[in-house]
């Protein structure tokens, strides 16, 4: 792209353009140092495009942000390839070193032709009422995002130059966005919040933390949902439970305690009725078992003969005085029989088994057998 070399020597108040073949001969004598430079620490060359106007000594507003912009200490020369074509220049001053004192500036229209030379005066104008300028955070020889505007002057709390001119606060998950103290402080969408708080010149990202997310469920710095024997969610800030792990159930609906439950689905779910867990029990021969009984009765007797392998027990009475009741179970070649109630006055056989492998006869138990429960 055909282009012209700009020369600042800052220390006077005149520009010398020439060609990319050319030397950078000034087109007229250095002059005195103006009041304005000598009260400046930096200046700052910004170029704007062709639809770019100047308004005095500054850039007309709804100017597009400059398409160069390089700033340099007071003193020093500042030198741009700056393509050729119309352009408006404004120099800024600044009374301090981070540019934010804005204290003078001009502005100058000018058409930038290559290999030929083009002079053009930018005497920089007292600007009380200027107000602050960016601090620089866009400004090298690549160009910056609207860094140059000089109707930047609230750096402080304008969402659009928040820290820094040109840096506009981010739109991700905002509801209203809002700066304070040259920070973003905006209000987040639901299940959103702002956790990092960018300082300028880092570009803000809005509300970027999923406060419905487990892995800080309901604020910043939330620690992660840790249920126990369950997999978390957070629906709406709180941690709840999303699932169980296998054996355990989620019987009192409280997800502090996570699935607190251990047990077995047999079809109707894993919890006894008003919330409890179930009952853990033996068979009395190695075998263990869940189901809602606490007592000994005929649905215990009958889930410890399932607990055994026999898929239909069947109910008995059976003892001396037919006293005992008994749940049994016949294999081809064996016999186990549970009693869950006896009668008897003396050696009750409740909460007793007996298992005859040698065949499959059936024997009442005894208060002397195997004990389950």
């Amino acid at each position: 792209m055909p282009c012209a070399r700009v020369r600042l020597a800052a220390v006077v108040l005149a520009f010398s353009v020439a060609g990319c073949g050319g030397g950078d001969k000034p087109c007229l004598s250095m002059g005195a140092m103006s009041d304005v430079l000598a009260r400046a620490q930096l200046v700052r060359l910004d170029v704007y495009d062709a639809a770019a106007r100047c308004d005095g000594a500054r850039i007309a507003d709804g100017a597009a942000p400059p398409m160069l912009s390089k700033a340099a200490v007071a003193g020093q020369p500042i030198t741009l390839d700056v393509p050729a074509g119309h352009h408006a220049l404004v120099l800024s001053a600044f009374a301090d070193a981070a540019g934010t004192a804005l204290v003078g500036s001009a502005c100058v229209e000018t058409d930038v032709r290559a290999n030929q030379p083009a002079c053009f005066d930018l005497t920089l104008a007292d600007l009380p009422d200027a107000g602050s300028g960016d601090d620089l955070a866009s400004s090298d020889d690549g160009g910056g995002g609207g860094g140059g505007d000089l109707a930047c002057s609230d750096v402080t709390s304008d969402v659009s130059n928040c820290g820094a001119c040109g840096r506009a606060c981010s739109s991700a998950h905002v509801t209203a966005p809002a700066c304070a103290d040259k920070l973003c402080a905006p209000a987040c969408a639901a299940g959103w919040a702002d956790c990092n708080h960018p300082i300028a010149p880092a570009a803000d990202d809005g509300c970027e933390t999923n406060v419905y997310d487990p892995a800080h469920c309901g604020a910043c710095g939330a620690p992660a949902c840790n249920l126990a024997n369950a997999s978390a969610a957070c629906p709406a800030g709180a941690c709840t439970v999303k699932s169980c792990n296998a054996g355990f159930f989620d019987c009192d609906a409280k997800a502090a305690n996570g699935c607190e439950c251990a047990g077995k689905d047999s079809g109707g779910g894993g919890c006894c009725a008003g919330g409890s867990c179930q009952t853990a029990h033996t068979d009395g021969f190695g075998n263990n078992f869940y189901d809602c009984e606490t007592t000994y009765t005929e649905t215990l007797a009958r889930d410890a003969a399932k607990a055994s392998g026999f898929a239909t027990p069947f109910g008995n009475t059976c003892g001396a005085n037919m006293t005992e009741k008994v749940i049994c179970g016949q294999s081809a070649t064996a016999c186990t029989c549970w009693v869950w109630a006896d009668s008897a006055a003396n050696n009750p056989a409740t909460g007793r088994a007996r298992r005859n492998t040698a065949n499959n006869t059936c024997y009442c138990p005894n208060a002397g057998d195997q004990p389950w429960n």
